[in-house]
């Protein structure tokens, strides 16, 4: 990603990434009084969350807009801006906790990262994009490139999703016992609020638009639109086509 986040529009209009982060604390069942890393922690809300049950949370975030608002919206929670390829936080935790992030790191760094911040036993509880998730809104923004005349590769994606294989077995070369996957498909309510497809693009697909001229950025995302919504508009409501993963791996 070229730019910062716009921290602000993505925790007023894309709170549901928070919301459904809610199922993955219930995996991660946290216990009062554990240390635990929030790694990409973004506007802070999920680590709020933690912080509520009476663990020791910190927030890690490698985008300075990110960490600014969870520090002002959070006083008494600690944020740092990290780079989970390079954590080195020097403090080993019970638990390191992980909601839509890691789909923008490149994951044979991260994961030993990881490691070496958990203690022997800790658990690494993670939620991600999955093998094929916004598969077609992927392939969209390639035919809308290919309609306009660039080259595709210019355009190199921003995101990778694993398959589970590839997880589990960066997991394990991490020093990590897989102790649970899940992929599922997960159809996501754009509201109007997040301006359906074209406000996605504009916010998760940002490493695409500013590379277009401006002059043709509004063909771009209309012809993406065009291009989706036989698939993800469906009674008047825009949708996201997600497939997430879940994982826990265990430090040996």
């Amino acid at each position: 990603m070229t730019k910062e986040w716009d921290a602000e529009t993505y925790a007023r209009n894309f709170n549901f990434v928070p919301e459904y982060g809610q199922a993955l604390i219930d995996i991660l069942a946290p216990q009062a009084g554990e240390k635990i890393l929030d790694l990409g922690c973004g506007p802070g809300a999920l680590t709020a969350e933690l912080a509520a049950k009476g663990c020791v949370v910190t927030g890690v975030d490698a985008d300075a807009n990110m960490i600014a608002l969870a520090q002002k919206t959070y006083p008494n929670i600690t944020f740092l801006r990290r780079d989970g390829h390079s954590l080195n936080l020097g403090v080993q935790f019970d638990a390191v906790f992980s909601n839509a992030a890691l789909h923008w790191m490149k994951l044979d760094d991260v994961f030993p990262q990881v490691a070496k911040a958990l203690r022997k036993g800790g658990r690494f509880v993670a939620e991600m994009g999955g093998f094929g998730n916004i598969g077609t809104i992927e392939n969209a923004i390639y035919t809308a490139l290919d309609k306009l005349g660039f080259n595709r590769a210019d355009f190199p994606l921003p995101w990778h999703f694993p398959t589970t294989a590839e997880a589990a077995q960066k997991l394990e070369q991490a020093g990590m016992e897989v102790r649970y996957t899940h992929l599922y498909d997960r159809p996501t309510l754009l509201s109007d609020e997040t301006g359906g497809v074209r406000g996605w693009v504009k916010m998760f697909g940002r490493a695409f638009v500013e590379k277009i001229p401006s002059l043709q950025q509004d063909k771009f995302l209309q012809l993406i639109e065009t291009e989706v919504r036989p698939h993800l508009f469906k009674d008047g409501k825009w949708y996201a086509d997600y497939r997430r993963f879940h994982f826990v791996g265990v430090k040996k």
